[in-house]
């Protein structure tokens, strides 16, 4: 007997946008002129990048109980997904960032400063940041708990296409605070890759049997391997064809990704 469609995630798209638009709202006013930040921004950028995280567990709490909770917190230490999964997670984190660098300087682009190639010893540290408190930690909320609700309504690539957006959209306010990358890059480009990299998390999401881990894996790797192939340095000129380079090896490989997987992102029958 088919299960029936889970509720759209309305109340966590919302919890998440209002924790983490609060938190990041002081940036926006430190930008206008408007408040003095008594810390570095970035503090505020960690803090607001786990609400997707609060929301998810907030409402997981309330729907399922203390047991459902310990449950899907249990889902982001277990480890138990193939291994061979962390190889297509180095993988696709290496294609996206060093490919699109590679062809800017084949092309005659300008070199970027040294990134994390020119100090090594700072890759794992940088992962782990990326993992806990830069993106990774989206993961619970985006993947751990709203595709699974929206692919019991919808097939895995629609439901990955509007995650994707929404996913874009929750990062509106970084557009507008001096103290980030995206303040440097274009909305719409932005707006266009979110949905190829939501296909990307979504598939191995599903392939790797639901695995909250191995989404969380390749955000943070992901978010690792631009530091050590750079794709954001508004100083460096000309730099701005790397990100658009960034979207379309992304877009290409989601492209063949629901092409070789018929639009299922490996997502298994039950």
């Amino acid at each position: 007997m088919q299960k029936s469609p889970a509720p759209f995630p309305w109340k966590f798209f919302i919890l998440s946008f209002v924790f983490t638009w609060i938190c990041w709202s002081p940036g926006w006013l430190a930008t206008l002129g408007l408040f003095e930040l008594p810390v570095p921004f970035l503090v505020f950028f960690f803090i607001g990048t786990w609400g997707p995280f609060a929301a998810a567990s907030w409402l997981t709490y309330r729907e399922e109980g203390k047991e459902g909770l310990r449950s899907f917190w249990r889902r982001g230490i277990d480890f138990s997904f193939p291994k061979v999964w962390l190889l297509v997670i180095l993988f696709v984190a290496l294609l996206v960032s060093a490919v699109p660098l590679g062809a800017h300087l084949l092309l005659g682009g300008a070199k970027p400063e040294p990134g994390l190639l020119a100090n090594p010893i700072m890759i794992l540290p940088v992962f782990l940041t990326y993992f806990f408190t830069g993106g990774g930690n989206e993961e619970w909320g985006w993947r751990g708990y709203a595709l699974d609700r929206l692919q019991s309504r919808w097939s895995p690539l629609k439901a990955s296409l509007v995650l994707g957006v929404i996913w874009g959209f929750w990062h509106l306010p970084l557009f507008f605070i001096e103290y980030t990358g995206q303040y440097h890059l274009s909305l719409l480009l932005f707006m266009l890759f979110t949905p190829a990299m939501s296909i990307l998390h979504s598939w191995v999401y599903n392939a790797a049997g639901r695995s909250l881990l191995a989404a969380w894996l390749l955000h943070a790797a992901m978010g690792a391997a631009w530091e050590v192939f750079p794709n954001v340095q508004p100083n460096v000129t000309g730099f701005e064809r790397v990100f658009v380079f960034d979207h379309t090896v992304t877009t290409v490989l989601a492209l063949a990704v629901v092409t070789s997987t018929r639009e299922k992102l490996g997502l298994k029958e039950e």
